[in-house]
């Protein structure tokens, strides 16, 4: 089973490294650790939640470019993201967060047109505005002091 996995994270890894340059490769990819693979479903151990995040906002497409060629089609991807590393007394702590297949030709919905920021400069009658300047009046050059440091 270890073989399998072993195999199937290196063609990812070739796959991957093919499509994006060596210093992106080296700082994303190369600290990916996969764990387990199951039912179709390889689960990779990355370093934390925003290494998470990051990949699933800069690299979805290339990653489901890799599983689809290795696992197929109904292949699928799950995170567990490390916690804590752990030391000699203690296990090392991760939670998983499973990935849902994305689909390729997705269409999102309009978001409907939320109450528009209305700017103070917007007013046609800009002179009859009462703004408040939020400066202290008590500051002014006529009680400015000057002394020596």
């Amino acid at each position: 089973m270890q073989t399998k996995l072993k195999q199937v994270w290196a063609k990812c890894l070739e796959i991957i490294h093919n499509e994006i340059n060596d210093q992106s490769f080296k700082t994303w990819f190369e600290p990916i650790v996969p764990i387990k693979i199951a039912d179709n479903t390889l689960t990779i151990e990355v370093p934390s939640q925003f290494f998470y995040e990051w990949l699933e906002e800069n690299y979805v497409e290339v990653l489901r470019k890799a599983i689809d060629a290795t696992l197929g089609n109904q292949g699928m991807l799950e995170y567990s993201i490390l916690v804590d590393k752990g030391d000699k007394k203690n296990p090392p702590i991760s939670y998983n967060i499973p990935n849902q297949k994305a689909t390729q030709n997705t269409t999102s919905k309009p978001k409907p047109e939320a109450d528009v920021f209305k700017s103070p400069f917007m007013f046609k009658d800009l002179d009859s505005l009462e703004l408040d300047s939020y400066l202290n009046t008590r500051y002014t050059f006529n009680n400015y002091i000057e002394g020596d440091c």
